[in-house]
């Protein structure tokens, strides 16, 4: 399977876990809101990598390889791949937490996150997905609703 096969299934499951994450918002469960997002900047991410054909570390920080992504890039997306990046590293080391809590410590993850955290996780991973969407179509030559240019 090549890479731009690869991306488009990646897509697609960011697109249902991202109604997973507004489902924990209307549900007030601010964890699970903060882990669904997580893995939304993580799936669309790793799609664009995909599209790309640059291989990524099979860990869920991928900040790294969007940073190599700029090379490949005109320069009017940087800045977004700069800000993918940075979601991805601040983002990543809450994910176990998010899910187990903080286990040696007995905190339960329903103690570590709060609405304004878990909201902001879920605007930040529709704007990701928004994001990988429009670069994936743009390096298809398509216009964002999947029309060609």
């Amino acid at each position: 399977m090549n890479s731009r096969r690869m991306a488009g299934p990646y897509l697609d499951w960011a697109r249902g876990v991202v109604g997973e994450a507004r489902g924990a918002l209307a549900e007030r469960v601010w964890w699970r809101a903060y882990r669904r997002a997580h893995e939304v900047v993580e799936l669309a991410s790793k799609a664009l990598l995909r599209e790309m054909a640059i291989e990524f570390p099979r860990e869920h920080d991928a900040g790294p390889a969007l940073l190599e992504l700029r090379a490949k890039m005109p320069a009017a997306t940087h800045a977004d791949l700069e800000r993918l990046a940075t979601l991805m590293r601040n983002m990543t080391p809450y994910r176990g937490p998010a899910m187990y809590g903080i286990e040696k410590d007995g905190i339960p993850p329903s103690d570590l996150f709060d609405e304004p955290r878990g909201r902001r996780a879920v605007e930040d991973a529709e704007w990701a997905l928004r994001i990988c969407e429009a670069m994936i179509a743009a390096a298809r030559g398509e216009t964002p609703n999947g029309g060609t240019r």
